[in-house]
């Protein structure tokens, strides 16, 4: 070792110091940070400082025996000072949680690293060197410096507590007290430096490092690793924006919110491990789950031993859409705040490697192991956008959730987690998830409240940048608070608009815009067509992005449509770009993919309103560039209220594209205003194509509102393909609307095939009005069996 690698040293912990510094400038004003990351900041220049000294001290010919002692002194510093650095660039992006990721990177790296210890012992270390025979870089006064600083920290309050241990920092000379108390009895060793008191238990709980090799430890953790939801939310921000301020703040008092959290005062009914959230496109959802996100573990440390994890799914990512991406996500962070929990995840993972993670089966039983350690407290996990997941991977979770926390297990916490789940209201997990307690987020007053106060946040940005006279921002706020119907999207795709337009013409254009999401894309897809010099080159990309399975960069999609070939590369680029500029707001371009803001085709598909004019002039000018896939067809048959008539047009203009699968029946089974006039044209049309499968009866049996007409015609037109199954009484059993119809129906058509069992019972008295439990009685009083499940099960219903 010689003087000048030991120069490379000190200057490699200067670099690192000055970083720590550098970030520390940017956050001079954050308010949720402790004040001991200001003492350490403060005290940052003089560590500085005396490692520059002693960098002019250090001389070439410094012998190699001294030379290896400094190293030794530096290295433990560097790693330190890289420490340091770690949590302060965990801390830096402006956000709430600033302080639970603070956590969350002192416990992965160990309980001696909070700010002020780290610091403190770099101080240490630089004093050290400051005094070697070597060096001799400081003066008397330097050292006392040095001291005092040394002093001062270790005299701060903590910065943070740790919920697993109480930490005692005792520095000089001393009994030091440490271990865990177990049975009563406590591990007491003599020494000097900091101190730790264990948490009191009742089982041993070994440290990590020996739980096994740390690199087999570390090893394990990258693999896991798939993606990184707190990155993932904060690309989600840019994308979306921010919330409007005050916004989303009165979910936290909602008795649904409160229930699920365990919190509420007096419970009627035990807490429910499972809450859907639903709602339809651009309602909001993925904002309210960003706000919970980073609004829960800044409440969390009020009461203790509460975990919070996320996920926010996305179809445009292979690491965001299937049913092990959202467990390994949740996992991840659960491992990351509790380091302890490593030990549910490393026999599979010893056993398989990588390999066990790929697994969703493994991957689950991981997942809940870890979850049901309560020495670490109970786990509230949010999925948002379950919709956006792959059909199959959605299915194959949704399917594991109903399992895992059915009606029998519900509220009874053995599994010590709690989900929250935001989607679309799609059939499909409605049927998987109706059993839970659920919500759409448009039905909560404060939701209509919220629109408003977004609508004024968006017209105040307008009136700085368009500077708007009082009036013009008045009559622009009014018109978009009476037509936004409760859809956020609508409101930012216009003011995307209004932005482009003058003060003077800002309500002229404006009233020019329809309400509703569907004519509005209608709209912008006539001024694209309008506005380029080649109306083709529009219809062709933007067909092809409609059909597109997955985003596409430039360069690919330029390839795909075969757009200016005769051009070189970065002309070929800027052309497209200039083509999808003219496209507004239906396609854009984000994380260099181009992508639809709305699945346009399928939205004409599912227009309520007028979706037979829009998939009509859809087929009109872009012809054979629209290709009628199944998803489009589904949303025809999910259409509630012209599904019959655009699925007539579909089948008239592109029957030979339209094959009726399983999903697109379960979809008219389970649409509940138009279901059964959707059936009948497929019957009609194409019933030697159809199948009535356990899904699809089920569909219509869970039907709120069109159940019985749809199961009324299965069994007329398909009734010897019907055949009735414990899961289709449940499903009519959680039909909370007309389910007593729905149950007549099946008694009267199919009675010798319906069998009352234990299970469907306590389904209708978890769900069901008296008179439904009255109907059962007076059809088949001697199969109804009344168990402690189905006492249970009524008590815990809160309707009747």
């Amino acid at each position: 070792m010689s003087g000048i690698e030991v120069v490379g040293l000190i200057s490699a912990v200067i670099a690192i110091v000055g970083t720590i510094e550098n970030i520390y400038n940017g956050l001079r004003d954050a308010k949720n940070l402790p004040r001991a990351f200001r003492e350490v900041a403060e005290k940052l220049p003089l560590v500085r400082n005396t490692l520059q000294i002693a960098e002019r001290h250090i001389s070439a010919n410094t012998d190699e025996e001294a030379c290896q002692a400094i190293k030794n002194v530096l290295e433990k510093c560097k790693v330190k000072a890289e420490h340091l650095e770690e949590i302060f660039n965990a801390v830096a992006p402006e956000h709430p949680s600033r302080l639970e990721r603070y956590r969350v990177v002192v416990r992965r790296l160990g309980k001696g690293n909070l700010v002020e210890v780290l610091t403190k012992e770099m101080m240490e270390d630089v004093r050290l060197l400051a005094v070697n025979r070597a060096i001799q870089a400081a003066t008397e006064s330097q050292i006392a410096e040095l001291l005092k600083a040394i002093e001062e920290l270790s005299s701060l309050e903590p910065s943070l507590l740790d919920e697993d241990s109480i930490s005692q920092h005792h520095y000089g000379s001393g009994d030091n007290v440490w271990g865990d108390k177990i049975g009563g009895n406590q591990n007491i060793a003599n020494g000097s430096g900091p101190a730790y008191f264990g948490a009191v238990t009742q089982q041993y709980v070994p440290d990590l490092d020996a739980l096994a090799d740390k690199s087999k430890v570390k090893e394990c953790i990258r693999d896991l690793f798939l993606t990184d939801p707190y990155t993932d939310m904060q690309a989600l921000k840019r994308k979306k924006g921010g919330r409007a301020k005050g916004t989303c703040d009165w979910i936290l008092e909602t008795h649904e919110l409160t229930v699920w959290l365990g919190d509420a005062v007096e419970l009627t009914s035990p807490p429910t491990d499972v809450l859907w959230l639903y709602g339809n496109p651009g309602t909001g959802k993925s904002t309210m789950s960003m706000f919970l996100a980073e609004a829960l573990p800044e409440v969390f440390p009020k009461t203790p031993k509460k975990t919070l994890a996320y996920f926010f799914c996305d179809s445009g990512y292979d690491t965001r859409k299937t049913a092990a991406a959202v467990v390994r996500g949740l996992l991840l962070q659960l491992v990351q705040q509790h380091p302890r929990l490593i030990e549910h995840v490393l026999p599979k993972y010893e056993e398989r490697n990588a390999q066990a993670f790929n697994s969703f089966d493994a991957v689950w039983a991981i997942f809940l192991k870890a979850c049901a350690d309560k020495a670490t407290g109970r786990k509230y996990c949010l999925i948002d956008a379950l919709d956006e997941c792959e059909q199959d991977e959605q299915e194959m979770l949704l399917k594991q959730i109903e399992d895992t926390f059915g009606q029998a297990r519900s509220g009874a916490g053995t599994l010590n987690v709690s989900l929250l789940i935001t989607s679309r209201p799609y059939l499909e997990i409605r049927e998987c998830l109706q059993n839970f307690p659920k919500k759409d987020l448009a039905s909560f007053e404060e939701s209509r409240q919220d629109i408003h106060k977004f609508v004024d946040e968006k017209v105040a940005k307008l009136s700085r940048k368009k500077s708007y006279p009082n009036s013009v921002a008045r009559s622009v706020t009014r018109i978009l608070r009476e037509r936004a119907g409760g859809i956020f999207l609508w409101v930012g795709l216009v003011c995307q608009e209004l932005e482009k337009v003058a003060s003077r013409n800002a309500v002229t254009r404006l009233q020019q815009i329809p309400a509703g999401l569907q004519s509005l894309y209608r709209q912008l897809l006539d001024t694209a067509l309008q506005q380029d010099d080649k109306p083709d080159t529009v219809k062709r990309l933007l067909g092809f992005v409609m059909v597109a399975r997955r985003p596409f960069t430039i360069r690919e999609l330029a390839s795909a449509c075969q757009l200016y070939q005769d051009e070189d590369d970065e002309e070929r680029i800027q052309f497209t770009t200039e083509v999808i500029a003219a496209c507004r707001l239906m396609i854009v371009v984000q994380d260099e993919k181009v992508t639809i803001t709305e699945d346009i085709v399928k939205a004409a598909a599912g227009n309520r309103w007028k979706g037979v004019e829009v998939v009509e002039l859809l087929l009109d000018r872009k012809g054979d560039q629209i290709t009628i896939t199944e998803d489009i067809v589904e949303a025809a048959a999910g259409n509630r209220q012209s599904g019959a008539k655009v699925m007539e047009l579909l089948l008239d203009r592109r029957g030979d594209q339209v094959t009726i699968t399983e999903d697109i029946i379960k979809a008219a089974a389970g649409n509940w205003q138009s279901g059964a006039e959707v059936m009948e044209v497929l019957l009609d049309r194409r019933e030697d194509q159809i199948t009535i499968t356990e899904d699809v009866v089920k569909a219509a049996a869970g039907n709120e509102e069109g159940g019985s007409q749809v199961m009324e015609l299965l069994l007329d037109r398909k009734g010897d393909q019907v055949t009735i199954t414990e899961d289709i009484v449940k499903a009519a059993a959680g039909n909370e609307e007309g389910g007593s119809q729905v149950m007549k129906l099946l008694l009267d058509w199919k009675g010798d095939q319906v069998t009352i069992t234990e299970r469907a019972i306590a389904a209708v008295a978890g769900n069901f009005r008296a008179k439904v439990i009255e109907l059962l009685l007076d059809r088949r009083g001697d199969q109804v069996t009344i168990t402690e499940d189905t006492v249970k099960a009524a008590a815990r219903n809160e309707e009747s």
